[in-house]
């Protein structure tokens, strides 16, 4: 599976955020708190539905706002099956 495209919307200390990742391999590199770890949150919610750092999504939403958006675009290769 390879994602195509990461939208984010109000996502923690994200307002807005687009992603166009490579096709092959991606490394997130960044200082402590930039948020490297919730792009990864992200894209977990958006396969699973739900987070590995909290079980109330509510804690996700951007401080001052009343809700979150995650849009992920994905593409299967026939060598992911």
């Amino acid at each position: 599976m390879y994602i195509e495209n990461l939208e984010l919307k109000n996502f923690r200390r994200f307002k807005t955020l687009s992603l166009l990742p490579f096709t092959y391999r991606n490394v997130i590199i960044g200082q402590n708190g930039s948020g490297k770890t919730t792009i990864v949150e992200a894209c977990s919610i958006a396969l699973c539905g739900k987070s590995f750092r909290t079980g109330n999504l509510v804690e996700c939403i951007c401080e001052g706002e009343k809700y979150f958006f995650i849009r992920m675009e994905t593409t299967f290769n026939s060598l992911d099956l």
